[in-house]
Order: structure tokens, then C-alpha cells, then sequence
């Protein structure tokens, strides 16, 4: 499963949804970008330029070492993007 990620010039996130920015999970609050990895929500002060939505939660299934890769290869993307686990 790959990320897709969103131009915020094309569409922007429903308001309040967790999602993926270029620094980590935020949401949008109809006037600004707000972090979650903060506890007092802060603004980010950063220009935003994409958003991606959050990927389903796996459900077991008898195909697991294909989901295990998946996820590796989601985490892969994020932390290329996002600097995570590095």
C-alpha cells in the first residue's frame, strides 16, 4: 500500500482528521495546521504543501508476511519523508 498524498492547492483534509504533513501528524482546523505531537496542539509554523491520509489499521488475515511488508514499506516512506526513525 502506497501513501498518496494530497496537494493542499487541490483538497484539503476534513476538518479535525489526524493525518500525515511533511512534519509529522497534524490536522486542519479550517485555519491552520495544528500538530497532535504536541500536547497543547500548537499552530506549525511551517508551510504545509501536502497531506496524506492515515492507512487503515490491519486486520489479521492468513496473508500476514505480505501485511508485514507492506507496513515496513509504509514506514519507509514516512520516515523518508517525515525523518522518522532515523
Amino acid at each position: 500500500m502506497l501513501i498518496t498524498w494530497i496537494s493542499v492547492n487541490d483538497a484539503m483534509p476534513e476538518l479535525y482528521r489526524n493525518v500525515l504533513v511533511s512534519g509529522g501528524l497534524a490536522y486542519w482546523d479550517e485555519h491552520n495546521w495544528r500538530t497532535t505531537m504536541e500536547r497543547d496542539h500548537r499552530k506549525i509554523e511551517w508551510k504545509v504543501t501536502h497531506w496524506a491520509p492515515l492507512p487503515s489499521i490491519p486486520i489479521p488475515c492468513p496473508n500476514c508476511a505480505a501485511l508485514k511488508e507492506e507496513i515496513a514499506e509504509l514506514k519507509s516512506q514516512i520516515a523518508g519523508v517525515c525523518g522518522f526513525g532515523r
